[in-house]
């Protein structure tokens, strides 16, 4: 699914070279991560709407991740605890 967006800054590489105010069409994983910071916005509101679940669906993988590293962390500190 390609996502209309239009650049809120600007960004060159070399595969793109858009300025502010430009469109922008691209996949729904690059448009989340675009928009999530804040380099662009999506140009109408279905694009808008699957952006914002895909934010929604990124945020809450990194929640997950974020949950399961303390909770080693906390396991190991446990751990090390016990040996001493």
């Amino acid at each position: 699914m390609k996502i209309d967006l239009t650049m809120l800054t600007g960004m060159s590489g070399p595969k793109i070279n858009v300025t502010r105010g430009d469109p922008y069409s691209t996949d729904l994983d690059e448009a989340a991560r675009m928009v999530r910071g804040g380099l662009a916005q999506a140009s109408d509101t279905k694009g808008a709407k699957a952006v914002e679940e895909k934010i929604a669906e990124m945020e809450a993988e990194e929640a997950a991740a974020a949950e399961a590293a303390e909770k080693k962390a906390a396991e190991a500190a446990k751990k090390a605890a016990a040996k001493k």
